[in-house]
């Protein structure tokens, strides 16, 4: 399955860890993360090598090519609602995880 991880890039990105076991879990079990660059360190400089347009339009075609679409929304986004509510009229699977904060230490994805 082609998968559209949505997290933020120049938000808040304090569930970063959690993000990354996902997209991790996700590539164990076969599936191609069309996003996966988005849970690396560098991920803003990444996007800011080409231009936002281009930045727009790579993210459009992901969007029309991916089978799932998962928004992590834990923190601040930019983008996300933007991106959650552009293909809203397409039959794609559709699925949006917040990080709750149980404990100082403690994290667990909630769908």
């Amino acid at each position: 399955m082609r998968i559209y991880f949505g997290f933020t890039v120049a938000g808040d990105r304090s569930s970063i860890n959690i993000a990354r076991r996902v997209v991790e879990l996700l590539e164990s079990r076969g599936h191609e993360v069309l996003t996966r660059h988005l849970v690396d360190d560098n991920a803003w400089e990444l996007d800011r090598l080409i231009t936002p347009q281009q930045v727009y339009e790579r993210d459009m075609k992901w969007l029309e090519q991916c089978d799932l679409f998962i928004a992590e929304v834990s923190g601040s986004s930019f983008g996300l609602g933007f991106e959650a509510g552009s293909r809203q009229s397409e039959p794609r699977i559709r699925v949006v995880l917040r990080v709750q904060q149980l404990h100082s230490h403690n994290a667990r994805p909630r769908l």
